[in-house]
């Protein structure tokens, strides 16, 4: 079950960078997982959601269906994903399929999930008074 406009699938096709999450706590039952698609707008000068899905589980199989079918929503607008898109994700599992999907693309891993790591080493370095004097 997928949420989207025309225009906002324009805008991901069109963007340089392109960001994928999924959540899982704040999903609503009978759904397993809330994954949403968000893109770099330069005429927002930043990012704006442009795609909710709610998914039923989060397996593989899953995964490859809702990027085909992604693609397949494109194809049938004849919209085509520019090729040098950057993708940052969160998902190791969706790893394989992007590739596949997104065959030209630079895909990188989550910015949050990098920076929580970061911090982590951070405490465990007993730097955390030092970090927060500095920032």
């Amino acid at each position: 079950l997928a949420f989207g406009t025309l225009h906002s699938l324009k805008v991901l096709c069109e963007s340089s960078h392109i960001f994928l999450d999924g959540t899982f706590k704040s999903c609503p039952p009978p759904f397993a997982q809330l994954y949403s698609i968000h893109c770099y707008s330069s005429i927002l000068n930043g990012t704006t959601p442009v795609l909710y899905s709610l998914l039923p589980n989060k397996t593989k199989n899953l995964y490859t269906l809702f990027l085909n079918d992604l693609r397949t929503a494109a194809v049938k607008y004849d919209l085509v994903f520019i090729h040098n898109s950057s993708l940052s994700i969160s998902n190791k599992v969706l790893l394989a399929d992007l590739k596949n999907v997104f065959p030209n693309t630079t895909i990188k891993g989550c910015n949050f999930h990098y920076n929580q790591c970061i911090f982590k080493k951070i405490q465990d370095l007993g730097l955390q008074k030092d970090y927060y004097e500095i920032y």
